[in-house]
């Protein structure tokens, strides 16, 4: 793969950035604190997120007071950390890459693809590929 990105001039960053949204992710929830409403809820968790230097929140979810929050993947510990700080506790938190163009394997390409995932996984340091293979359930 580096030969390929060698001969293209490019770095494995600049393929990411290309072909990928890249964002962190963070859904935290916030048991302290009485509501009355979602929308004093979806308030506070957004000046919250404001302060945090997140980008948006996405997701609200008033029975369980749990949030999804975006921000620049560069700065996801320091918002899960300003969030903590806030009270809330943090349910999940990554890096996350939504490719441009998915696209779906046929039966075929599918299992040459699983091959090559299985190989690679038995690489030490290896711990994930991100692709734009859409998989179908």
């Amino acid at each position: 793969i580096n030969t390929i990105l060698r001969k293209e001039k490019k770095t494995a960053a600049s393929v990411n950035t290309a072909m990928f949204n890249h964002f962190g992710l963070i859904q935290a929830s916030i048991p302290k604190g009485e509501f009355k409403s979602l929308e004093e809820f979806e308030e506070k968790v957004t000046e919250h997120a404001i302060e945090c230097n997140a980008i948006d929140v996405e997701q609200v979810d008033f029975p369980t007071k749990t949030a999804v929050i975006t921000c620049d993947p560069d700065h996801i510990d320091r918002v899960k950390t300003s969030l903590i700080k806030l009270g809330y506790d943090i349910d999940l938190y990554e890096e996350v890459f939504v490719p441009h163009n998915p696209v779906t394997l046929n039966d075929e390409e599918k299992a040459l693809y699983d091959s090559l995932i299985k190989r690679l996984s038995i690489i030490d340091g290896f711990e994930k590929v991100y692709d734009n293979v859409e998989v179908s359930e």
